[in-house]
């Protein structure tokens, strides 16, 4: 997570922080968001000048050039695989196929975060079903949500447990 830059500029060593970062040759982010959190804090608190490569070489950046990128978190296609096999898995594929035969299904998969849109992407669905009411029985939206990461400590406490049960 990288904050805004309203509130990063509040940080006593928000330069010093910044000209550090910018000394490596390539920053990444999780999300696009951040990514540009990161260079408008740059633009606003440096005064450097940001290009769709990241900022070009400067004496405030290091001299040298920091490409800044996205890359979204990855997933091991190997276990989703030996689920998707599994009989239990395909008795409840064809299930769904059964139960949404003809329609399109949307789904949507999102942690249960205030950044994530959920509420979003409702409104939109129900947009697309005021605009076009042929859509109501022709499309079905799925809406799944899984509980918040948790933080270092969460995780620590959880090994400390003795029932292994989730303690919020």
């Amino acid at each position: 997570v990288f904050p805004s830059s309203e509130v990063y500029r509040i940080l006593p060593q928000r330069e010093d922080i910044l000209r550090g970062v910018l000394s490596s040759n390539i920053v990444g982010f999780h999300n696009f968001e951040y990514a540009q959190q990161f260079l408008n804090s740059c633009i606003h608190i440096l005064g450097l000048e940001c290009s769709a490569s990241g900022i070009e070489a400067c004496e405030d950046a290091g001299g040298t050039t920091t490409k800044v990128v996205t890359v979204p978190l990855g997933i091991d296609a190997g276990p989703i695989q030996d689920v998707l096999s599994s009989g239990d898995t395909r008795g409840r594929i064809a299930e769904l196929q059964h139960i949404f035969a003809g329609k399109k299904v949307l789904v949507a998969l999102d942690r249960l975060e205030e950044k994530k849109g959920i509420p979003h992407k409702i409104m939109a669905f129900h947009k697309l079903l005021q605009r076009d009411s042929n859509w109501a029985t022709r499309c079905v939206f799925v809406q799944v949500i899984e509980a918040p990461v948790k933080s270092a400590e969460e995780a620590a406490g959880d090994d400390e447990g003795d029932s292994g049960e989730q303690q919020r």
